[in-house]
């Protein structure tokens, strides 16, 4: 990982378009580790200011510190037209450079579920707001299905992978794998066709950056949602 101060500034605004509100220290600490001074970055932030890449509010004392936020110009709703529907979606971001990793490393961690993951990306990428009451909804209406099918058919190609005799290096049971890989992938689709049809009423009530960014704090904390948010931004940005 690079240390030049245009890698850092770029960081900056990667890390503050997916959380903004952050102060100094917590973007040192998010770039650099637990404890890193805000020196690290200060200099850097109040640069990306003036040129007008982010934008800082606040007092600047230590009860009101500069919190730093995307221009207001930047923070424009993605228009729904812009978004493919949830399926493709998934599939496109998901494909994206460190999803995957982020998502499954939350799955394993955290015990995140997914496709609620993707579901809550897509509803950001729109620039709707999750409320709590919409994500217990959520679960509340796919996690039988969840449980009893999709994490079934995952445990199952897990198991398969290393055993027992003769997989995994039997070519049946190798292709029994790839079977059992193949009906998950349906499995998800399915659920993930539950979770479009929700909310019922959609709302296009903030940026699509502070929107993503708001709904995966709602299903995971702190550093995990941010490992998940930065890498999901990027996937979308490019869509």
């Amino acid at each position: 990982m690079g240390s030049n101060a245009g890698t850092v500034a770029d960081r900056i605004i990667t890390l503050v378009r997916a959380r903004p509100g952050l102060t100094e220290i917590m973007i040192a600490e998010h770039l650099f580790g637990h404890g890193a001074r805000q020196q690290r970055v200060n200099q850097d932030c109040r640069l990306l200011v003036a040129a007008g890449a982010l934008e800082r509010r606040g007092g600047g004392g230590p009860g009101d510190p500069y919190r730093y936020h995307p221009p207001r110009a930047a923070r424009v709703p993605a228009a729904p037209s812009d978004i493919p529907d949830l399926w493709p979606f998934s599939l496109a971001v998901y494909a994206g450079p460190d999803v995957a990793a982020a998502c499954l490393l939350a799955q394993d961690e955290h015990g995140a579920d997914v496709n609620l993951l993707l579901w809550a990306a897509w509803l950001g990428a729109r620039g709707h707001v999750l409320t709590p009451v919409e994500l217990s909804a959520a679960r509340h209406a796919t996690a039988p299905w969840r449980q009893d099918v999709v994490q079934p058919l995952r445990a199952l190609r897990r198991r398969l992978k290393s055993g027992p005799a003769p997989a995994p290096e039997d070519a049946a049971t190798q292709a029994l794998r790839a079977q059992v890989k193949a009906a998950e992938l349906e499995a998800e689709r399915i659920q993930q066709t539950v979770l479009a049809r929700l909310p019922l009423h959609r709302r296009t009530d903030a940026g699509w950056d502070e929107a993503l960014a708001a709904n995966l704090s709602l299903l995971l904390p702190g550093d995990a949602a941010t490992a998940v948010t930065e890498p999901l931004h990027s996937a979308i940005r490019g869509l």
